[in-house]
């Protein structure tokens, strides 16, 4: 598609959202973007093609219907400059379909795509999760997200990040879904029981300094219940949130967490909020990677898990290194 006809739908597309449903004419449209009214109709019908709920009545105009949740970047800058006026985020990248997020965003970053980029798609082919672990992507009941950071802080503190991630991510499901979930250490989060969010960091070096270059925090969120439900192997872990909400509102809102902790994280001012959230402190746990069972006790100040075993001696574990099951 040419590109012309592309930057003039997402113009139109932005307008839409921030009308919130109410109408706005064809006029109105062409007049703003110095297009014919038949230009705006085509955008508009092209639009309705692609999934957005758009009705079009004469001498009224046309409006987006706000329930629409397609993801769409104009619909994620749109909700980010409603809920955090003035803030500016992005570019925000939106895939139909890509193996994952992290993939996309390596690739991306590798061509030289800013700080502050952000990769999200309605469905992944290949989602991934830590281990080598699979990520249950179906198309429309996730929000599969993806942010490259240029790293001002030492690598060193990758647990750091992933669990600043953690608590980035509980604070905009609280805020835009009102669900308050609760973080498995690392880098998982439970909503009654069940897993409903999954986050991988993962990293790019440059091979010749020895240094990190760039950082990927990816991010899966089960946003409802999937078409047909969670596959057999899964669905007595996987979980979704119990309260529907706008992606494109949950999107903007954990751009912004991110993006502002990120800035701080070196005072480690979330990690009195992880530990509130914590389904594992004071609790039994079993270490998977060599069978042991210890109590969580505590973090420290990178993140890292404190766990005292049954003869006194205690332990610092580190995200690559293991994964646990609350008992």
């Amino acid at each position: 598609m040419n590109d012309s006809n592309t930057a003039l739908r997402d113009k139109i597309l932005f307008e839409l959202y921030q009308q919130e449903g109410n109408y706005l004419s064809g006029e109105a449209l062409a007049t703003q973007f110095a297009v014919s009214r038949n230009a705006v109709n085509k955008a508009v019908t092209k639009l309705k093609s692609l999934g957005y709920t758009i009705s079009a009545v004469t001498n009224k105009g046309y409006a987006l219907d706000p329930a629409c949740d397609k993801l769409s970047a104009a619909g994620i800058e749109s909700k980010l400059a409603a809920r955090r006026p003035g803030f500016r985020a992005g570019p925000f990248i939106v895939c139909d379909l890509t193996d994952s997020t992290n993939s996309e965003a390596k690739r991306l970053a590798m061509k030289g795509a800013p700080d502050g980029t952000v990769v999200l798609a309605e469905a992944q082919a290949d989602g991934r999760g830590r281990m080598a672990r699979n990520f249950f992507s179906p198309t429309g009941s996730g929000l599969y997200y993806s942010l490259i950071v240029k790293p001002r802080f030492d690598i060193s503190k990758s647990v750091l990040v992933t669990a600043m991630a953690a608590v980035a991510t509980a604070r905009a499901i609280a805020s835009v879904c009102g669900t308050e979930t609760e973080i498995k250490w690392v880098n998982d989060l439970y909503y009654g029981g069940k897993k409903v969010v999954g986050i991988l960091t993962e990293a790019i070096s440059d091979f010749e300094s020895g240094t990190i270059e760039t950082v990927i925090i990816g991010i899966g969120i089960n946003v409802r219940e999937p078409a047909g439900g969670f596959p057999d192997d899964i669905k007595s872990k996987a979980g979704s949130l119990p309260l529907d909400c706008n992606r494109n509102e949950l999107a903007a809102e954990l751009t912004y967490n991110l993006l502002t902790m990120l800035d701080t994280i070196e005072e480690r001012t979330f990690l009195e909020e992880y530990n509130e959230r914590s389904m594992v402190l004071g609790r039994p746990v079993k270490i998977m990677q060599t069978g042991r069972r210890a109590r969580a006790v505590g973090l420290t100040d990178d993140a890292g898990l404190i766990v005292q075993y049954g003869d006194g001696t205690r332990d610092i574990l580190s995200t690559g290194e293991i994964s646990i099951t609350v008992e």
